[in-house]
């Protein structure tokens, strides 16, 4: 009798279970980089903030992040950043008409680390090609000493 009531108790259990979530689904996607302002030379062991102009991929998408990566190698100073969105795909139709799908991020607090000299390549993710590349917009930007920049004394 014991086992025949364990037995109903897992049952019941499982059929109460529903595998079918009817809540949000989000998904993430990357949202193409038009511009970014940086400024014309880092100071060593300063941190800036980078604003990111981006376009949504449609009215449903909502700013989620950064995907922010230093390249290979332990010493890179290139920089891959990518805006990422997301939305709920269970939506069918976007309810929201908007005109106008650009916005602005702010990437706070970069922290340069490099040797006077030293040249930070920042490549900002703006989509693929026709082939499937990943296209980047690329922004070089040196490490400089501030009191040998364009400063002159009298």
């Amino acid at each position: 009798m014991k086992k025949l009531a364990f037995l109903l108790l897992i049952a019941f259990s499982l059929v109460g279970c529903s595998l079918e979530d009817d809540g949000p689904n989000r998904l993430l996607e990357f949202a193409e980089i038009t511009d970014a302002d940086l400024p014309e030379y880092f100071e060593r062991g300063e941190s800036y903030d980078i604003v990111v102009t981006y376009l949504l991929p449609s009215a449903c998408h909502v700013f989620n992040g950064f995907d922010a990566r230093q390249g290979q190698g332990e010493n890179s100073n290139e920089i891959f950043i990518g805006v990422v969105t997301s939305y709920d795909a269970n939506l069918t139709e976007c309810n929201k008409e908007e005109d106008d799908l650009s916005r602005e991020a702010t990437l706070k607090d970069v922290t340069i680390t490099g040797e006077v000299g030293t040249v930070y390549t920042f490549k900002f993710w703006i989509g693929q090609d026709s082939s499937g590349e990943t296209q980047y917009y690329t922004v070089e930007v040196p490490v400089e000493d501030p009191d040998t920049t364009g400063e002159e004394e009298e």
